[in-house]
C-alpha cells in the first residue's frame, strides 16, 4: 500500500534532498522546484501550484489519489519487459516527454516511441516501483524507485516524475533523477568488454 500524506512527509533517499528533514506538501513542492531547476528543467508548473496554493488533496480531473496511484503503478510496470507499444499506449498523440538523456524533450507520440524502442531494448529487465504520489492540477508528482541491472551490477535509484494527464492519457512527462552511478556503471562495463575482447 502506498503512503498516505498525513502530517509531514519524508522525501529523503534522493541525493538532492536533505535526508534529515521532513516536508509538508508546500515544502515538498519547493524542493521539487529546486531539483527541477538544478537539472535544467521547467519548474513553472510547480511554481503555479505554490502561487495558487494547490495541495496534495487536489484531484486530477476525475481521478482521486487512489486511482492516480493505480494508474501510476500500471504505467510503471509497462516500463519493464521490452514492450514499447504497451508503454506508449499511455501517452497522447501530442505528448511531451523529457528525461536526463533528452533534457529539451521529445514531442509527439511517434518520436517518443522511437526513443522508447531503443531505451527498453537496452534496459529490458529494469523494475520501477512507485513510492509516493502527490496529486497536482491535472496530474501528479510521483516519487519512484528503480532497480537497474548493468552487467553484473545492480543499481537502486530514486527519482521523481511529473505527469500531466488529459482524458486519462499522459500529455506531459518529465523524468528527474541523478544518473551519476548509472553512467559510471555503464563506463565500467564498457571497459570490461574492451578488456575481454
Amino acid at each position: 500500500m502506498h503512503k498516505k500524506h498525513s502530517g509531514a512527509n519524508a522525501i529523503a533517499n534522493h541525493a538532492l534532498f536533505d535526508q534529515s528533514r521532513t516536508f509538508s506538501s508546500r515544502k515538498f513542492f519547493r524542493c521539487i522546484i529546486i531539483a527541477i531547476s538544478s537539472f535544467g528543467g521547467n519548474s513553472d508548473i510547480f511554481q503555479a501550484c505554490l502561487e495558487k496554493k494547490h495541495t496534495r488533496k487536489m484531484e486530477c480531473e476525475k481521478m482521486n489519489e487512489d486511482e492516480l496511484f493505480d494508474f501510476a503503478r500500471e504505467w510503471l510496470r509497462s516500463w519493464t519487459g521490452n514492450d514499447p507499444d504497451r508503454l506508449i499506449s499511455y501517452y497522447s498523440e501530442d505528448a511531451f516527454y523529457s528525461d536526463p538523456e533528452h533534457r529539451d524533450g521529445l514531442q509527439g507520440r511517434e518520436v517518443i516511441l522511437s526513443y522508447f524502442v531503443k531505451l527498453l531494448d537496452v534496459y529490458r529487465d529494469w523494475v520501477w516501483t512507485p513510492i509516493e504520489l502527490f496529486p497536482i492540477m491535472n496530474g501528479f508528482v510521483l516519487k519512484w524507485k528503480c532497480t537497474i541491472y548493468v552487467g553484473t551490477r545492480t543499481l537502486h535509484e530514486i527519482g521523481v516524475d511529473i505527469v500531466i494527464l488529459k482524458d486519462n492519457k499522459i500529455v506531459r512527462n518529465e523524468v528527474y533523477f541523478d544518473r551519476t552511478r548509472l553512467m559510471q556503471a555503464i563506463e565500467e562495463l564498457k571497459k570490461q568488454e574492451r578488456i575481454i575482447h
